[in-house]
């Protein structure tokens, strides 16, 4: 009696363990980061290479049925940014995606379409992303990176 007992205890602690917390665990990775992610944003170009910054950003992640994610980003300087379908994988604890898009950059009358590539990366607990789009073909190369939180005091220097 005393073993059956043991065996029921020790089963139980083994099925409590195995469990996980982690809600997103079972969801499609594009509706694991879907959501609107809000932070600063850097500009690096050749033409101003230690970077324009700005505050009051948001990246939208929003998850599409064929298991990739519409990326959505507009810049008050540079433009809408938009990736209809970044694919997306897992590992090492984070999701990675990438894709392809074309946005209209340029001044007053003078704007041009111009294609660029998208790179993402979000820890688990979504406290760091970063999402980079990169622009080959505009003032010399211009890569603009997302970043959680506000500019760096550093920046403002």
């Amino acid at each position: 009696m005393k073993i059956k007992i043991l065996l029921a205890v020790l089963l139980v602690v083994c099925t409590c363990t195995a469990c996980s917390d982690d809600k997103n665990e079972d969801a499609p990775l594009n509706q694991a980061v879907a959501g609107k992610y809000e932070g600063y944003t850097k500009a690096v170009a050749q033409y101003f290479p230690n970077g324009q910054y700005a505050n009051t950003q948001s990246v939208i992640l929003t998850a599409n049925d064929d298991e990739t994610v519409k990326v959505s980003y507009t810049s008050d300087s540079f433009g809408e940014f938009i990736v209809n379908n970044a694919t997306i994988e897992q590992k090492d604890g984070s999701y990675t995606m990438k894709g392809e898009g074309t946005t209209v950059i340029g001044m007053g009358e003078s704007k041009k379409e111009y294609a660029f590539t998208f790179e993402g990366n979000i820890d688990k607990a979504k406290e760091t992303p970063v999402f980079v789009f990169t622009v080959p073909a505009v003032m010399g190369g211009m890569t603009i990176t997302f970043a959680k939180g506000n500019v760096p005091e550093s920046a403002n220097n």
